[in-house]
């Protein structure tokens, strides 16, 4: 039963649509000026859970309705999502704000290098977590026959919250919010196959859209 198992999920990957690893393309949506300032963008502090569980091989047990993974790094999940979060998350932000051209200059900085700019942005990575609820409908192994059938085969909610701000050089924070978003998918043979990460792809390019667009309104007031 294992072997046709295994079987099954293979022939799975063969089709799968994947998005593996972080991937952002800046909007080079120009702003309306330039404005005659530095800005420096920190590294993220990185303060999420790091412990994982994965309890999903449970619905192998006839009449376990579900078995659930809870991934609260999703670098380190079973598909891992390749990024390096403090760092390419700075760098993405960069780049999008770069893209608009709205400041004189722009640089990164990290926690053993504080440099002098007029304005800098930092925060911190509260959550990337993504939960996965497998089933086979209680059924055990018998199960995944079903899979086959189009049945789904999992349930992913995969969210993120990071909290930002846009500090002055008189370390006055001008510009405090929480980023909270989260999205759903369901998982099967024949759709989703492996996707679990492009919301999480996603949903980090919608931070960064978000960020860099507040950073630009608040400057529009003056």
């Amino acid at each position: 039963m294992m072997k046709t198992i295994q079987i099954i999920l293979i022939l799975g990957l063969i089709n799968c649509n994947t998005q593996s690893s972080f991937i952002y393309k800046p909007s080079y949506q120009k702003a309306s000026v330039t404005l005659p300032y530095s800005i420096t963008i920190n590294t993220f502090v990185d303060k999420r859970k790091s412990e994982n569980t994965n309890n999903q091989l449970l619905v192998l047990i006839p009449f376990v309705p579900y078995g659930t993974a809870t991934v609260n790094q999703f670098e380190n999940d079973l598909q891992p999502f390749i990024i390096k979060p403090t760092r390419d998350i700075q760098e993405a932000i960069a780049d999008e704000i770069d893209s608009r051209n709205l400041f004189k200059n722009i640089s990164l900085s990290n926690k053993f290098e504080q440099k002098n700019s007029d304005f800098k942005i930092d925060g911190e990575i509260l959550e990337t977590t993504r939960i996965g609820k497998m089933t086979t409908y209680m059924l055990g192994p018998f199960g995944v026959y079903l899979w086959i059938f189009g049945a789904p085969i999992e349930y992913s909610f995969s969210q993120i919250r990071i909290k930002y701000r846009l500090i002055d050089k008189y370390n006055k924070i001008v510009l405090e919010k929480e980023f909270l978003r989260n999205r759903s998918r369901i998982i099967g043979y024949y759709y989703n196959m492996l996707s679990h990460h492009i919301d999480s792809n996603d949903l980090l390019n919608e931070f960064v859209t978000e960020i860099s667009n507040e950073v630009e309104n608040h400057f529009k007031k003056y």
